[in-house]
């Protein structure tokens, strides 16, 4: 993956930490069709919530919520 394809965590940490959670899925799938991804995953785990997305064939966890 080249620098240009990496992944932006900080532009989503602070997006997470300022919206609503409703504002937060809008911009989070917005994201993710900027960086073309072909799926966007949401699982709940035991305390946390984790996305991840699939682009260009490879999943990439982009976020973990606790």
């Amino acid at each position: 993956m080249s620098d240009d394809e990496a992944i932006d965590f900080e532009q989503i940490e602070a997006e997470t930490e300022l919206a609503s959670p409703e504002k937060f899925a809008g911009n989070l799938l917005e994201w993710a069709v900027e960086r073309q991804a072909s799926d966007l995953f949401i699982s709940d785990e035991v305390q946390s919530v984790s996305s991840k997305i699939r682009r260009l064939g490879r999943v990439e966890h982009v976020r973990k919520l606790t």
